[in-house]
């Protein structure tokens, strides 16, 4: 069973058994922050939400699970952390400021920002942005994906806790606006 941390809460997934030559079951290691790229590739069979790690919080879901881009899953967060000024809205000029991050050009940054634009005004709202980023992965852009970990990862370049932790929880009430307002968005398979 691999274990994954984030925000205080823990997910387990079981990870299905495999039999070795001998007859024994061999099962996935644990680890106390990420799951493993092993565990990662094989076919859960469960997910157990640990919530607080309390008794009464522990919940197991059975159904089926999807990937899902974490730069998709965590969209809102990083609007709120492209919107520098706090207006609701990002221009091009903040855009493309943090798609700099990944290496993007200003250039591919403006296409696409226009790919993203439904709004009159020259800005993104947040649901254009999740949309947009939704769609950038589904049509394979790793940019977001990138822009993502680079919110998550040390300055080691490595995932840290500490700093994904921070992340989650930037935008506070805009980010559990959109989430009240979507509940499609957590919907698990």
């Amino acid at each position: 069973m691999a274990i994954s941390s984030v925000g205080g809460t823990s997910t387990a997934f079981a990870a299905q058994a495999s039999s070795s030559a001998d007859g024994e079951d061999q099962k996935a290691g644990t680890t106390d922050s990420a799951v493993e790229p092993a565990a990662a590739e094989s076919s859960p069979s469960a997910v157990v939400s640990l919530g607080n790690t309390l008794p009464a919080d522990i919940q197991l879901y059975t159904g089926k699970l999807s990937m899902i881009p974490m730069s998709s899953l965590t969209a809102p967060q990083i609007f709120v952390k492209t919107d520098q000024d706090g207006d609701g809205k990002i221009n091009f000029k903040e855009f493309s400021e943090q798609l700099k991050r990944t290496g993007t050009s200003e250039a591919a940054a403006k296409v696409l920002f226009d790919s993203f634009k439904k709004s009159k005004g020259g800005t993104i709202s947040l649901d254009d942005f999740v949309d947009g980023v939704v769609a950038a992965n589904k049509n394979g852009s790793s940019v977001f994906q990138d822009l993502y970990s680079s919110y998550v990862s040390g300055s080691d370049g490595k995932f840290d806790i500490a700093t994904s932790d921070a992340f989650m929880a930037s935008g506070g009430s805009v980010v559990t606006d959109y989430f009240t307002r979507h509940p499609e968005m957590q919907r698990r398979g």
